[in-house]
């Protein structure tokens, strides 16, 4: 089996330019069968503790056969379990992209069966609401349709947006410069500090626009944005992010919001990283929000 072949080939050799591989594909099998860490761990470690009391029962008075085994067993096991780290880190990540990509087509095909009949109601409702015998009553209540028509029209927006890939055309940009044009004068809105960094100022502006809206739509009444070289922190003075939600809030389509599609965060999310850069909620629970954009310090060539 697997095991005795491994202890044959650990005491045994051969130690060749292949053993390295070897022992990767053993972490590798290990992931693809689904075998839980801590049973590898045991079931090896079983062995080893074998062979060691095989060494001292055959006569190892200084246990130095002994030592030597475990020295040998632990650089085969530590290969073996980072090998096998990779290997899961791999498929977990391979497995969210296949989740992505089948929520993104989900999503594009919906905003798509959205925004026909959308446009067509807002175009009935607009040539109804010119007639000139409309009561005020009636005028508020056509009011009240195109206000939730242009809602929806806004979500399959957001679902287009979220489905489409994003291409960054990053290059050095001086971030106070992109953060004032993304606030916009906007009121309890202030933003301190300056730095340079290499990003797409296009992303860059929707991002910090996405999260200040973000930050406001929680409950916030002023909003900070704080930049450095390659950093912008969107800080605000609201309620926090309690701690069982800070995980979720990056996930497509979370939201605590009655009215909120929850495809903010995660689309600025994927702009950033379109830079190579990151975005993450970095504030203790309770003390206001703080999102953290971190950015490249070198010119990246475009990426997808």
């Amino acid at each position: 089996g697997t095991l005795h072949t491994w202890l044959d080939e650990m005491l045994r050799g051969p130690w060749d330019d292949a053993w390295l591989p070897r022992r990767q594909k053993t972490g590798d099998v290990h992931v693809e069968v689904g075998l839980p860490s801590h049973q590898m761990f045991v079931a090896m470690n079983v062995v080893v503790e074998g062979v060691v009391d095989v060494a001292r029962a055959s006569g190892d008075p200084d246990g130095a056969v002994a030592r030597a085994v475990r020295r040998v067993a632990d650089v085969e096991l530590a290969v073996i379990v980072g090998s096998y780290i990779d290997a899961r880190e791999r498929r977990e990540l391979e497995q969210q992209a296949t989740h992505l990509a089948h929520l993104g087509a989900m999503a594009a095909s919906v905003a798509h069966e959205l925004r026909n009949p959308l446009a067509g109601i807002s175009g009935t409702v607009q040539v109804i609401g010119s007639a000139p015998a409309l009561t005020a009553s009636h005028r508020r209540a056509l009011d009240k349709v195109l206000e939730q028509v242009t809602r929806l029209g806004a979500l399959a927006g957001d679902l287009l947006t979220f489905a489409r890939p994003i291409t960054a055309h990053p290059r050095v940009v001086d971030l106070a410069v992109v953060a004032h044009d993304a606030v916009d004068d906007r009121a309890a809105v202030v933003v301190v500090g300056a730095g340079r960094g290499v990003g797409d100022p296009a992303l860059l502006r929707q991002a910090i626009v996405n999260l200040v809206d973000n930050a406001f739509d929680a409950g916030a009444t002023h909003v900070d944005v704080v930049v450095a070289d390659a950093a912008i922190d969107v800080n605000d003075d609201g309620s926090g992010v309690d701690a069982d939600l800070a995980a979720r809030v990056f996930d497509p389509f979370f939201t605590t919001r009655t009215r909120g599609t929850g495809l903010g965060l995660p689309v600025s999310r994927r702009m950033i990283e379109a830079m190579a850069g990151t975005l993450a909620l970095t504030s203790p629970p309770g003390r206001g929000a703080r999102f953290s954009i971190r950015l490249p310090t070198e010119p990246l060539r475009s990426t997808t």
